[in-house]
């Protein structure tokens, strides 16, 4: 099973959500309208309950679908200091965020990518499973999979919640659905749903905090 995972999430391409998320980061100059958010309000709200995952401070952080390198605003503000580094698939999204922080490590590379493996303290990932695609819960199994190996620590993820209306471009999932699936790899897992309507987020560990 665990190898079919592996293989499973390198048949969804990239190239429709790069073109994207490219012509996003061309289009705005706000980073948050740049990476596809609605305002940096809410922004900011889903990087607040992402960073309650553990004290970053002195830890390697993995941040998949990082987009223009926001988060690394939100450290800052936070006076949270870690080893950072963003990976986005978006060549576009990449060069923003290596031109508003350039003493940070930011890599253009498609997370799906078979070949992509990257181990760190903690892996966290805003709005990576948002963009809509054939098999939706596939690609999720898949994806959680992944980053979860990557974790030598801990996994912070957010999505969409079922609660909030189907978007064309977008998908949402079940959060006791999400939840459930997650169990599966370790029990230590928790779900918070508190602070924004249409968006959920998971915490996982290897092992008992």
């Amino acid at each position: 099973m665990l190898s079919k995972l592996l293989k499973r999430s390198s048949t969804y391409k990239a190239l429709d959500r790069e073109a994207y998320y490219d012509a996003l980061a061309s289009k705005f100059s706000d980073p948050a309208l740049a990476s596809g958010w609605i305002n940096s309000h809410t922004q900011f709200s889903r990087f607040q309950v992402l960073s309650m995952l553990s004290d970053f401070t002195g830890s390697s952080v993995l941040d998949l679908g990082c987009g223009v390198g926001t988060f690394v605003e939100y450290l800052r503000q936070e006076n949270l200091s870690c080893d950072y580094m963003g990976v986005d698939s978006s060549s576009k999204m990449i060069e923003s965020a290596r031109k508003r922080f350039p003493d940070k490590v930011f890599k253009q590379i498609d997370f799906l990518n078979e070949d992509f493996f990257m181990e760190s303290d903690y892996v966290i990932a805003s709005g990576l499973l948002s963009y809509r695609v054939p098999d939706p819960n596939a690609f999720l199994e898949s994806s959680i999979y992944k980053m979860f190996r990557m974790a030598s620590k801990g996994l912070a993820f957010n999505c969409l919640s079922s609660v909030n209306d189907e978007s064309s471009r977008l998908m949402s999932f079940d959060p006791s659905e999400v939840f459930n699936l997650c169990r599966q790899w370790t029990p230590y897992v928790s779900l918070h749903h508190h602070y924004l309507l249409n968006d959920f987020t998971v915490y996982m560990y290897p092992f008992h905090q």
